[in-house]
């Protein structure tokens, strides 16, 4: 089956792990004729989790950030728009999924910041649309076609040192990512969080506390035997 390029425009290339990583702000598009077997909270950071059914059999997973415009059981055509990456933190995550529920393939024997093979499998299919992602394999085993739009397609390098433009995308790729966490920083939003977490911490530790005293038939405050009294 012909795939077609299932990353909009506005997003770039982040990593390669269970599958591929894009951060930034734009539509995510099915990336073959076939059913919509799922979209629900997955419990990544960023929550939602679609599950599409190629009608040539095999599964794909769009993860993480991501406002759904599809709803299960609904049968959709390659290039149709079935998502938007929301643009803000955590990346987005693409690539080959089990039938047990989304499941990305490499979940069982992924490792927090491994490249996984089906990771690299799924990003040399992305090659194939013109993304150039360091690490992918030298060809995908699940086939492809090249065609629509795609990320970087060039990469040239300078005295061995500098890579354009691989290179200075991934600079503007950590400054946003920087920039990203110093907005997080100062949003009085995030500051409730903590403070909330912290009196549910205190609270917390003041209910063993108590409980504490209790189980001792001691009192919770003990008062000064002496009291100053001024003349």
């Amino acid at each position: 089956m012909a795939y077609v390029n299932p990353i909009g425009k506005g997003l770039t290339v982040g990593r390669i792990d269970e599958g591929v990583d894009f951060a930034g702000a734009g539509p995510l598009y099915a990336m073959a004729n076939g059913v919509i077997k799922g979209v629900y909270d997955s419990g990544w950071p960023g929550g939602t989790y679609i599950l599409l059914h190629m009608d040539d059999g095999k599964d794909v997973y769009y993860a993480e950030n991501i406002a759904p415009s599809v709803k299960t059981g609904q049968r959709v055509k390659a290039g149709q728009q079935i998502g938007y990456a929301r643009g803000s933190y955590p990346f987005i995550e693409v690539g080959w999924s089990t039938s047990r529920e989304g499941s990305p393939v490499a979940q069982s024997h992924y490792k927090e910041g491994q490249q996984t093979a089906e990771g690299k499998d799924f990003a040399a299919l992305l090659g194939t649309f013109g993304w150039h992602i360091p690490g992918a394999a030298s060809s995908s085993t699940m086939g492809g076609s090249g065609g629509g739009t795609g990320g970087v397609q060039t990469t040239s390098a300078i005295g061995g040192l500098f890579s354009w433009p691989g290179d200075v995308l991934g600079f503007f790729k950590d400054a946003k990512t920087f920039v990203d966490a110093l907005l997080w920083i100062v949003n009085p939003a995030s500051w409730l969080r903590i403070g909330a977490f912290l009196v549910g911490t205190i609270l917390i530790l003041f209910a063993i506390y108590a409980l504490l005293k209790v189980g001792s038939d001691e009192p919770l405050f003990s008062m000064p035997k002496v009291v100053p009294v001024p003349v």
